[in-house]
Formats: C-alpha cells, structure tokens, sequence
C-alpha cells in the first residue's frame, strides 16, 4: 500500500511538470508554415468543402481540421494554437502515468522524449493526437469485445487523424475481426462494428485520392521497400542518421537489438508475438512507402511503446524486472535519453529565437501599414504570416488565404513578374532555389528586410523558415 501511494505521488509530481515545462515551451513557439495551413482551412472552408475539395491535395484526414474549425467557431487565438496539442498529449501522458502496466523506465522518461515532449505537445499539428488517440485505445483494449461501438469509433477517429495512424488503425481492425470470429458467439450481428470501421476507412481513402493536377508526385511508392531503407528509415526514429558509416551500421543494429528485445521482455505468447511483429512491420512498410520527414518519424517509438503497452495490460500481474531484462532496458534508456536530450536542445531553441520568423514578419507589416498595399508572397512558406490577419494578405493567392497545391497554383506564382510590385514577401527557400539573380536587381529599387527563423528537428536545425521583405521606394 505504501509502495502504490510513493508511485502515485511519484506519477502526479511528473505529469505536473511534463504539463508544465510544455506549457511554458508553447507559450514561446511560432506556429511555422504547416500549422498555419491547416489552421488557415479550417478558419476559411467549411467540413464538406474540406472534404470533397481540399484535403485530397494535404494528404491529411479530416480529424485535425475540424478540431481547428471549432477552435475557429470559438474564437480561440492563432497564437495559442498550441493548447490544442497541448492539451491532447497531457492526456495521453496521464494515461501511460495512471492507467498503464508499462515498466517504469517507459512511464518516467517516454513523456519527456522529443516526439511527445515538442514534437507533438508544442508544435500543434494532426500527428500530435497520435499518441492520445493510442493510449486511449491501449487502456481500453482489454474491453474491446464487451464495448465493441466504442472501440470501432476509436478505430475511426485515429484512422482520421494521419496517413500513418490510418495504417495503424487498419492493422488493429484486421486484428479486431480476427478476435470477433474466433469469439465463439461470433454472429452477422456483431460483424456490424467492424464493417462500419471499414465503410469509413474506405470514405477517407477515397476523399484522399491524389488528383490529376496535383503539383507534387507525393505517394505511395512501392520501389522504396528494399531491406536497407527500411532499416534505415524506422533507425531515423530512434537516432540522428549519418550518411552510409560504421555509425550508421551500429545505430541500425541497435534498432534491430530494440526490438528482439521488447519482443522478448513483453511478448509471453505467439499471437502476442504476432501482434507486435505485424504491427511494428506494417508501419515500417507504410512510412518508408510514403514520405518521412524527421516528425512522420514519431510513429515507431509511439508504435512500439503502444504495442507493448497493449501486451503489458493482457498481464495482470506480470512484472518486468531489471535484472531479467538488462539489455532491454539500458538500451531504452539510452535511446531515450538521446531524445530527451533533443527535447531540451529544441525547447531551448524555441524560446531564445524564431522557429518561424513568420510573427516578426507579420508585426513587422501591421506597424508599417503595409497590409492595404499590393504585396505578393513567393514560396510555400509565406502562407506561415496568413493567420495574423483575418483575410487573405497575398494578391498572388487567388483571393484564398491558403495555400494550394495544384498546377494551375503553381502556373500562376511562376507566371508573376515581381517587378514593379509594391511589396514582396519570399520565404529565403524559394529565394535560395529560384529568385537570387532577379532579388539582386530588385534591391536597386526596394528596402529590403529579413526576418530569421528556423525549424529545429531532433536536437538541429532542419530547415529555414526566414523571410525576406522587399519594399518599394
């Protein structure tokens, strides 16, 4: 009985300060080029315009969206845009704390590891519900077949939140169908959850079809699931990767040595064996398939602290000593020691300087009265300094304040001469790949500004997200 009081003291003092140190981190954050997209959508379109027109071109499920559309309907402010993935990975971390059977080594330092520390509870975008939606589903899966509405609805909702998470969903319901037809009731009647679990998959698959004139050749591409990329890219979920080294070989056997681990520290039977190798494969598969970025990364730590967490509450009283698990848990620790450590490096980042300069930017503009001017944004980027103002600042944008990613879009923006413009707002990556030469003879003509901010991503920086303001003389 002391014992359980000493951990639940324990588990209040971390969920505080986890709630806390984000909170502060938030409050310091710029929202960068894509939390002002998503958040720009759902301020100007409404749920069917998303649906039948828009999100084919994000690639996103709708979930996110309509959260954002709410916010919008409340009035809520851009700038706390992060309270909304706040408050999500503060449930899920009093979850894992308070209602799960994990060791406590994954209890006490998962929270604070990058990908749920920053990369989900201070930048707000659809991967932050993640890991609330799965440990929502972890502590009620034992009652998945008593409650079977409730758990197709999660299955539902988290399919609805990424392309990633759809894969994951998927894979729990062709698990959940498996245990329906060997329950020995099994009946049409109770088909009805799972099949209904299925029409909306299908619903959102269709609605995410690529169109004809999308800009980008994003997709699914099969070429890339050879052995060693896959490999290689579930390591970039653990560690930072070098280019082809003898650092890189041992940061990929120490991927492989994790998971045989877990496997065998969590794993007590075959289905349970199962169940964590096909689910861990499948992701692997989807991700390295489709694009991975440093954040689309978060999925295989989640995913493997998620399968074990499952596995973990089928044992009422299982224990998972140390001694018995050594090499388990000192390598846990030392992988998520090496996030925690970016955790801090960006946190620290993010308060001392621009993780986006779109902010400085766009105050910049309001105390000049630039905004009843003519001003023309160049780069995908620009669409980060929208949401400071409540209609569309851009005469280049065709009267929306998103961005857009078919040709015509793209036709228009190389289409436009920025000679002669009254204001010209570029983000330095466009500048980079495109405008140098022409930039060097518009200076002639124009005041030029910079406004400096960068994207940190697992301790670095990963991309710029600085801007460049020309203004007429």
């Amino acid at each position: 009985m002391e014992k359980l009081k000493k951990e639940t003291l324990i588990n209040i003092i971390i969920f505080i300060l986890f709630a806390v140190l984000t909170f502060v981190v938030g409050i310091h954050h710029e929202p960068w080029a894509d939390e002002a997209q998503a958040w720009l959508i759902a301020r100007d379109c409404t749920i069917p315009e998303m649906i039948v027109h828009i999100l084919k071109y994000e690639g996103h499920p709708i979930l996110w969206f309509a959260i954002l559309r709410f916010l919008n309907f409340l009035h809520f402010p851009y700038s706390s845009l992060f309270v909304a993935a706040w408050g999500a990975v503060c449930a899920g971390v009093y979850l894992i704390l308070f209602k799960s059977k994990l060791p406590l080594i994954i209890k006490y330092l998962f929270p604070f590891s990058y990908f749920i520390f920053y990369q989900s509870a201070v930048v707000a975008r659809n991967h932050s519900l993640v890991f609330p939606f799965l440990a929502v589903i972890a502590v009620f899966y034992r009652k998945r077949l008593e409650h079977p509405y409730i758990y197709s609805l999660l299955l539902v909702l988290t399919a609805s939140i990424s392309a990633y998470s759809f894969v994951i969903a998927f894979v729990l319901l062709c698990f959940f169908i498996v245990d329906i037809i060997r329950k020995k009731s099994c009946s049409l009647k109770s088909l009805i959850p799972p099949v209904l679990v299925i029409a909306s998959m299908v619903l959102t698959a269709l609605y995410l079809i690529k169109p004809a004139d999308y800009n980008y050749s994003f997709g699914i591409n099969l070429m890339r699931l050879n052995p060693f990329r896959i490999l290689y890219i579930v390591t970039r979920g653990y560690f930072n990767t070098p280019p082809i080294s003898l650092i890189l070989l041992v940061q990929m056997l120490l991927t492989i040595f994790l998971y045989i681990c877990s496997a065998k520290t969590f794993c007590k039977t075959k289905c349970q064996l199962v169940f964590f190798s096909i689910t861990n494969l499948i992701l692997a598969f989807a991700v390295t398939a489709l694009v991975c970025k440093p954040w689309h990364a978060a999925y295989f730590i989640i995913t493997l602290i998620f399968t074990c967490w499952i596995i973990t509450g089928e044992h009422e009283n299982e224990t998972y000593p140390f001694k018995q698990n050594k090499c388990f848990y000192i390598l846990l620790a030392f992988i998520l020691l090496v996030h925690i450590n970016w955790s801090w490096k960006c946190s620290v980042f993010d308060m001392k300087n621009n993780y986006s300069a779109s902010k400085d930017a766009a105050e910049f503009i309001k105390e000049n009265n630039l905004q009843g001017k003519e001003i023309y944004g160049m780069g995908y980027k620009t669409v980060a300094l929208q949401p400071y103002f409540s209609t569309n600042l851009y005469k280049n944008y065709q009267n929306k304040a998103y961005w857009q990613w078919n040709k015509a879009f793209y036709r228009e923006q190389e289409a436009v001469n920025l000679q002669d413009k009254q204001v010209i707002i570029m983000d330095m990556q466009a500048y980079d790949s495109y405008f140098p030469k022409l930039i060097t003879k518009l200076q002639e003509h124009y005041n030029t500004y910079f406004f400096n901010g960068s994207l940190f991503a697992k301790g670095k920086s990963e991309e710029e997200e600085s801007f460049m303001l020309l203004i007429q003389k």
